[in-house]
């Protein structure tokens, strides 16, 4: 009771170097899992080479570390952009855009209400999604297009509510 295990080696431990983790970070997505499986130790042990250890061999590192992660982040973000700019799916571009603003941009982000109503009702959670159409400098024909959009969901949410309200009584 309260003893702590100790590890036990399973085959010699290999050393990790920073010539090592030079030749294998690029690739790796900055994902420290596949840095460890590459060089055959734990996720534990990169972190700390990577994050704790001290010196200019160490910097270098660090910094291919932050380039591999970064070039991540750049293959996302371009790959965000080309959902947007997609014309095929106006749904997925406006979806992607909004969700792309509200991490970006805090006056973008998704509004939660929650709203009690008394007796047997339940508790209702409203989402709503503010976005000034003048912030993001659309052409008219876009800015109709995402409205008629957001008209008929509405439609459709209300319908749907409508229905469960008629089930209810």
């Amino acid at each position: 009771m309260g003893r702590k295990r100790r590890a036990v080696a399973r085959g010699p431990v290999p050393t990790v170097t920073p010539k090592k983790l030079l030749k294998v970070i690029p690739g790796t997505g900055g994902i420290l899992s596949k840095i460890a499986a590459a060089l055959g130790v734990a996720r534990g042990t990169i972190s700390f080479c990577i994050h704790q250890r001290e010196g200019e061999a160490w910097d270098k590192v660090r910094e291919l570390y932050k380039d591999e992660c970064e070039r991540v982040v750049d293959k996302a973000e371009a790959k965000i952009e080309q959902l947007i700019d997609q014309d095929d799916d106006l749904s997925v571009s406006s979806q992607t855009a909004r969700w792309y603003l509200s991490k970006r941009r805090p006056a973008f982000a998704e509004k939660q209400t929650v709203v009690h109503e008394g007796g047997v009702n339940p508790i209702q959670i409203e989402t709503r999604n503010m976005v000034d159409f003048d912030q993001l400098d659309l052409p008219v024909d876009v800015r109709r297009q995402v409205l008629l959009a957001i008209e008929k969901r509405e439609r459709q949410v209300a319908e749907e509510q409508d229905k469960e309200a008629r089930k209810r009584t």
